[in-house]
């Protein structure tokens, strides 16, 4: 509400709150500190060249539109480095397309609990996903384009679902690994090549006996790690 009166100045006894989302278009990540927990950025559909990987360690949403992130030649410096780490629970990532110069490293690394990643395209890297020691995580709709180890690694995850995604021109067999203490999880819905999904343990409830060689292919993928 605004009070006034003839002569008198502007007073104004309330302050508008703004949007939580703060757009990122000069730096892609540069707007997360100054967003709240909770709170989102948006990048435009633009391409950045990015001479060096990036940590996410607030929780916050980050929304592309097909906004593109390219890993110049030297950004990870190997390949059990990131381009973005997430290391801050309650993350989401939507709408990214990242691509790496030189083949090296992970696209995005995750350890921390209750994150998502959606309608991701990730191009070129040694691994796209990598999950370690994390619960609670949703990799649905993303693209696997040309990763040289696997397009989606879960080592120690907890109540993971892995759905509708799709992993192409990798490695034979390189689709997905879920290793020996992963549980409680979920993969189903994806388009993987033939036998491109392994699984370490053997003998677990739910878990195909013939899952490390299997013809898995388009949706008939689905079962439940317990």
């Amino acid at each position: 509400m605004i009070k006034r009166t003839c002569g008198e100045p502007l007073v104004i006894d309330r302050v508008l709150e703004f949007s939580k989302q703060i757009r990122g278009d000069s730096s892609p990540f540069g707007a997360i500190a100054n967003v709240e927990i909770g709170g989102s950025v948006a990048l435009a559909p633009d391409e950045w060249a990015m001479g060096a990987g990036t940590e996410i360690s607030k929780s916050v949403g980050v929304f592309g539109l097909s906004s593109l992130l390219t890993a110049q030649v030297g950004a990870v410096a190997s390949n059990t480095d990131a381009f973005i780490s997430i290391t801050a629970d309650s993350v989401v990532l939507r709408g990214l397309r990242l691509t790496s110069e030189d083949g090296v490293g992970i696209g995005i690394s995750i350890k921390a609990n209750s994150v998502t990643v959606s309608d991701c395209v990730i191009t070129g890297f040694y691994t796209g996903i990598y999950i370690d020691t994390s619960n609670y995580i949703n990799i649905d709709s993303n693209l696997f384009v040309d990763c040289t180890q696997y397009g989606i690694s879960v080592v120690r995850g907890n109540g993971c679902k892995i759905t509708n995604n799709t992993v192409t021109n990798n490695p034979a067999g390189k689709a997905l690994l879920m290793d020996a203490n992963t549980v409680n999880s979920v993969v189903t819905g994806n388009v993987f090549p033939a036998g491109a999904i392994e699984y370490t343990a053997t003998g677990k409830n739910n878990v195909p006996p013939n899952a490390t060689t299997a013809a898995y292919t388009n949706v008939a993928n689905a079962f439940t790690v317990s």
